[in-house]
């Protein structure tokens, strides 16, 4: 089964994103992402992108989009991919003890994230040593959440 970040990579190559032949035309300034808006597990909705300098200009299934401000919580995990399900769960249940609430909906067809993303510091293509990889998990925190309000992880 493959990873959310290998599944990631996947479509931003089959769209030929960053090269001048094809796809956004641009080259990528090197962070990439996956945004999950939709979580139902094992089902998700997820966006999967990586940041620009410049503006672009885009068609079929490319999309130009920004992160919402806001507070965020977040969490580096150094390791395997496979990791990830576990350090998103500590993450999680870290925020659960301190009373953190999400900027989330609670819909039919799950949790409608306002904004709940990995950013993938390296990957395997770049950093062919699994347990060096790098992810930060980043979740946006309800509005009326405050600074202070809570401890910080250590």
């Amino acid at each position: 089964m493959l990873s959310s970040p290998s599944i990631a990579r996947l479509i931003l190559r089959s769209m030929n994103f960053g090269t001048p032949s094809g796809g956004a035309g641009v080259e990528p300034d090197g962070i990439e992402f996956i945004k999950f808006n939709l979580i139902d597990m094992p089902r998700l909705e997820i966006e999967v992108g990586m940041t620009t300098e410049s503006t672009l200009s885009l068609s079929g299934r490319l999309v130009q989009g920004e992160l919402p401000g806001g507070r965020y919580v977040s969490s580096t995990y150094t390791g395997p991919y496979d990791g990830l399900y576990d350090a998103t769960a500590m993450l999680i249940g870290w925020a659960k003890e301190k009373g953190i609430k999400w900027d989330v909906v609670p819909t039919a067809a799950g949790d409608l994230f306002a904004c709940r993303f990995e950013i993938h510091e390296n990957n395997p293509s770049n950093e062919p040593d699994p347990s060096r990889l790098v992810t930060t998990l980043m979740i946006k925190m309800a509005d009326g959440e405050r600074r202070g309000d809570h401890d910080q992880q250590s």
